[in-house]
């Protein structure tokens, strides 16, 4: 009984952990998103900078996006982080 308990368990951290890493996937996919949408309405104002500094805010959240799905494909190709990449 207690090997079945030890499986147990680490299945449940192993849900527990993926679930906090997709918590922080949307999160990051949330403000890649808000970030892009603040970069086309600069662009639109002509305001080169806050764009050029939105578009590198982007980015570097995607780094950190494809960072943290790595171990879980599901979650890299999940939809809001398909929408996020698209932006």
């Amino acid at each position: 009984m207690d090997k079945l308990n030890a499986i147990g368990e680490r299945i449940r951290q192993s849900l527990e952990e993926k679930s906090e890493a997709r918590d922080r996937i949307l999160q990051l996919s949330r403000s890649m998103i808000r970030d892009c949408s603040r970069a086309i309405r600069a662009v639109h104002r002509n305001e080169r900078k806050v764009a050029l500094e939105r578009i590198e805010s982007a980015g570097e959240m995607l780094k950190a996006l494809k960072s943290e799905s790595m171990p879980y494909p599901d979650l890299f190709f999940a939809g809001y982080c398909r929408d996020a990449r698209k932006e």
